[in-house]
């Protein structure tokens, strides 16, 4: 985490005090039934299987992709294995219309449809159905997220609001993260690789056999990733080390239930410089810091179907996250949650989901001058109720009603609608609608925070950024539009458009400076937080698919995203306009793979970001690639760059380098 964050201890306080110190302050800082196709299944399939791709995330229930009135893209365990990636987020980069920039060597920002943040507040992101959230700030810690990337059956990204079943947060879109089932990762598998930037990711994993009813796996995972460099040719000191395990048991209790038993446990430390404040003499000092984070999870679902075709899922899990900077902040989290769900047929043409939860925070805080909470203690309840109605108007024409009833600790009770239609007058043709109400709920961050930086000026300048009581939960009214084609038996394109109205938008409001005595003598400018910023967005996503030769697919896609804000009347914040602006305008993403003689694949993929002025970062392309030999039976080789073209290169503030990043990685299968 940084607080006023200063790789150039020059640079003036005043100019990151405000929407600064909110995008910078947490950096180091329900699944419904498995689809039809396994992860194994989804390798090398053909177009229409492809098709026939089933999700479970736009409304807590099985349905086909091709089919589902959203924007939806599915990242498969093989996308994953062929790309190389080493994280959850640079998995993430590939899905078309997602907003990824890497800030330094464990901190990301991630969001789609615009206000991207290493807090970014609108951004819903689930790991088997338990919500890696925080109300911190309304945001996930990525640095965190350091699950097995071999075990994820596949990521379902919807880029749009997933609040009617998933509830507030789920704004500008759902992140599901879903890993394969027990059964599916029998026998071993040890994996050893070394590079340049990624030092070592080291894993063990293996699965076995519990009686005639059960199966289970245990792993282990190392990783170590070295430093980022300083836009000043410097180490940035933000070197990290993670050690993480967990397991998974399924049980297939009788013909119709089936209990899953799953948790994760981690530690690390990562390195990071920030600029601190105090009131000794020191005023404003570089602070050299190991931030240490460690926590672990334990989850429980039990499915039954019914004779009628009707099934009923119950889901509970615990989470704990720790997280400490010395001398700078503390935070011990401890999430309980519980939901419960019921799909079941009415009459001939309506299917519904409907279903219900609790959630409680736990959330204690150690404080600072420079970083405080008030209270340092907190509770938060969340309680839900949500129903969905899919209704058959035609044989190709589908209606989907439905609402989330969300009642928050903070905001009382807050209604979540959405309406989509689907219109599919063939197998290769799909129109979809929809509009949809969703909010953000507050966070501690914009309520109970107290952060403060000085200025060392004669006197002395103190800047506040304060949470505010009253603040309210943003507003958003999303409409979209999307038509999926597969003009040709090789060829499938996706296109998805958006409208996007906020209200009660996140701005800062400057109160009149004032005098405190001290010690030391300052000045103090104070800066509440408030909800007098609205804004619109548009754009649209284009994504294709198309299998040249049976040994080459390519795919690729572009986003073209514009946002527009404007303050209230009344509102004092003059700067709001300009710095929640930090999304590219355009994008573009370009992948191929080819299958080449002697066991060898190749994969390679390009992406240009366009400019972001904001946080003086400039256009980039960069690109990756991957050649793999399976020629032993049972190990797979894999040498991998990743960010070619230039020796470094930025990708969210002009202040840290992301370099290239070169390894050999082995895995074997026992």
């Amino acid at each position: 985490m940084r607080i006023f964050s200063t790789t150039c201890p020059r640079r003036p306080l005043l100019a990151v005090a405000m929407l600064g110190a909110l995008a910078n302050l947490a950096q180091p800082a329900h699944a419904g039934a498995p689809i039809e196709l396994a992860s194994s299944q989804l390798i090398g399939l053909g177009f229409e299987d492809l098709m026939k791709v089933r999700i479970t995330s736009v409304s807590k229930k099985d349905e086909q992709l091709f089919t589902t009135p959203a924007a939806i893209s599915v990242i498969t365990a093989d996308d994953i294995r062929r790309s190389g990636v080493t994280n959850i987020p640079d998995a993430i980069r590939l899905a078309p219309g997602v907003e990824v920039a890497q800030v330094d060597a464990h901190t990301w920002a991630i969001t789609a449809r615009g206000f991207n943040a290493t807090t970014a507040a609108k951004l819903l992101v689930l790991v088997d159905g338990r919500s890696v959230y925080t109300p911190l700030f309304s945001g996930v810690f990525w640095d965190v997220q350091d699950i097995l990337l071999t075990d994820i059956d596949r990521i379902e990204v919807i880029r749009g609001p997933g609040a009617a079943v998933w509830g507030a947060n789920a704004v500008n879109g759902v992140i599901n993260i879903i890993r394969k089932e027990a059964k599916d990762t029998q026998g071993g598998e040890l994996r050893v690789a070394v590079g340049s930037e990624d030092r070592e990711m080291n894993a063990i994993r293996y699965g076995g056999k519990l009686g005639d009813a059960g199966h289970y796996r245990a792993y282990a995972k190392f990783r170590e990733r070295d430093d980022s460099r300083a836009t000043s040719s410097a180490n940035e000191n933000d070197s990290a080390h993670y050690t993480s395990g967990g397991f998974r048991t399924d049980w297939k209790l009788q013909e119709s239930d089936d209990l899953t038993l799953q948790g994760d446990v981690y530690n690390g430390d990562e390195g990071q410089t920030s600029s601190i404040s105090d009131l000794s003499g020191s005023l404003s000092r570089p602070h050299h810091a190991q931030t240490e984070v460690d926590g672990g999870n334990v989850s429980s679902s039990w499915t039954h179907g019914f004779e009628s075709g009707a099934s009923a899922k119950v889901q509970f899990y615990y989470d704990r996250t720790d997280r400490a900077i010395p001398q700078l902040w503390a935070e011990k989290l401890d999430t309980f949650d519980f939901d419960a769900q019921h799909q079941f047929k009415f009459g001939d043409r309506q299917s519904i989901v409907w279903g219900g939860g609790w959630r409680v925070y736990r959330d204690v805080t150690d404080n600072t001058f420079a970083v405080g909470w008030l209270p340092s203690h907190k509770t938060i309840n969340i309680a839900n109720l949500f129903v969905q109605d899919e209704i058959r108007l035609a044989r190709t024409v589908h209606l989907t009603l439905g609402s989330k009833f969300e009642h928050h600790d903070y905001t009382g009770l807050e209604t979540q609608p959405n309406a989509r239609l689907a219109w599919t007058p063939n197998d290769t043709n799909t129109v979809w609608a929809s509009a949809a109400r969703a909010a953000r709920s507050p966070s501690r961050l914009d309520r109970e925070a107290h952060i403060s930086g000085l200025i060392p000026t004669a006197p002395p300048i103190e800047i506040q950024l304060l949470g505010t009581e009253g603040f309210e939960s943003e507003k958003l009214t999303a409409y979209e539009l999307g038509y999926r084609v597969q003009p040709r038996t090789n060829l499938l394109v996706d296109l998805a458009g958006f409208f996007n109205s906020y209200n009660r938008l996140r701005s800062l409001e400057p109160q009149a400076p004032f005098v405190n005595p001290g010690p030391p003598l300052r000045i103090v400018a104070p800066f509440p937080i408030g909800n007098k910023m609205n804004g619109e967005t548009y754009g649209f996503e284009l994504a294709s698919e198309w299998k040249a030769f049976d040994w080459w697919r390519i795919k690729g896609n572009y986003t073209y995203f514009h946002i527009r804000l404007d303050p209230d009347d009344d509102s004092a914040d003059n700067r709001s306009v300009r710095e929640l602006d930090t999304s590219p305008s355009h994008q573009i993403g370009l992948r191929s793979s080819w299958d080449l003689p002697r066991h060898f694949e190749l994969d390679a993929s390009s992406r240009y970001i366009d400019y972001l002025p904001t946080l003086g970062v400039k256009s980039y392309v960069t690109t990756d690639a991957r050649l793999g030999w399976t020629g032993i039976p049972n190990l797979d080789l894999d040498l991998i760059a990743q960010n070619l073209l230039k020796p470094r290169h930025v990708e969210y503030v002009q202040a840290n380098e992301i370099e290239e990043n070169i390894f050999g990685r082995a895995t074997w299968h026992f």
